[in-house]
């Protein structure tokens, strides 16, 4: 996955009253070993995580999985982009060179998460991304974008269904196709739910890959 900046070499080690960013040493246990999340992530890989210690559970990491999972908006990213979360910084870094591209407003909730993460990245974002605080789902603007992608979640759970639905309804008239809009993991919160429910959270491309996984179960 080349397209992403190693962000140990990027982020120190730092903390402030909620957010703790740290470095780990990937080393598989037992359990690790049996579990696809992990699957590609090889022992003495350096791993980047953000944590919040107030709700004590990791917001984000740079693990093969996140960069697996977030892989197919950092590919289709093109145009005039719309990012629901900061988190690491790492879907940024990985496309904003990309001459298709040619701005990023990335909308971040948590001001102490964007003061702490943009301590590395203060000298590393181009002049194309743009931070606005402010929550996603109370966001107004009068701009259109080309690519809208949201990565606002921590877990995977059902009650995310919600969140990506009304999300992508609040921001339809803000592109000219549905299948602009996307999130992180959608596709796993779609297999857990009703089956006439997913077209509304997933893009067209998303409904085909998750029919093949269920024609291969």
């Amino acid at each position: 996955m080349k397209r992403y900046t190693e962000l140990h070499k990027i982020h120190q080690e730092c903390e402030n009253e909620r957010y703790k960013i740290s470095h780990k040493v990937f080393k598989p246990d037992f359990r690790i070993m049996f579990d696809s999340e992990y699957r590609g992530q090889v022992e003495g890989d350096i791993v980047t995580t953000l944590f919040d210690k107030e709700k004590k559970e990791t917001v984000m990491s740079d693990s093969v999985m996140e960069k697996r999972t977030n892989l197919p908006f950092v590919n289709s990213a093109k145009g005039d982009v719309l990012i629901g979360g900061l988190g690491l910084g790492m879907i940024i870094l990985a496309i904003q060179d990309n001459p298709e591209v040619k701005n990023i407003t990335v909308v971040e909730i948590d001001e102490q998460l964007r003061d702490l993460v943009m301590l590395g990245l203060k000298d590393k974002f181009n002049d194309k991304v743009e931070i606005i605080i402010s929550d996603i789902k109370e966001y107004q603007t009068d701009k259109k974008f080309d690519t809208i992608y949201f990565d606002i979640w921590n877990n995977i759970i059902n009650s995310n269904f919600r969140d990506m639905y009304e999300l992508k309804a609040k921001f339809l008239t803000h592109t000219s196709d549905e299948n602009n809009i996307s999130s992180w993991r959608a596709i796993d919160i779609a297999y857990m739910s009703e089956e006439d429910d997913r077209m509304a959270i997933l893009t067209d491309k998303e409904m085909e890959i998750l029919e093949e996984i269920e024609s291969g179960i």
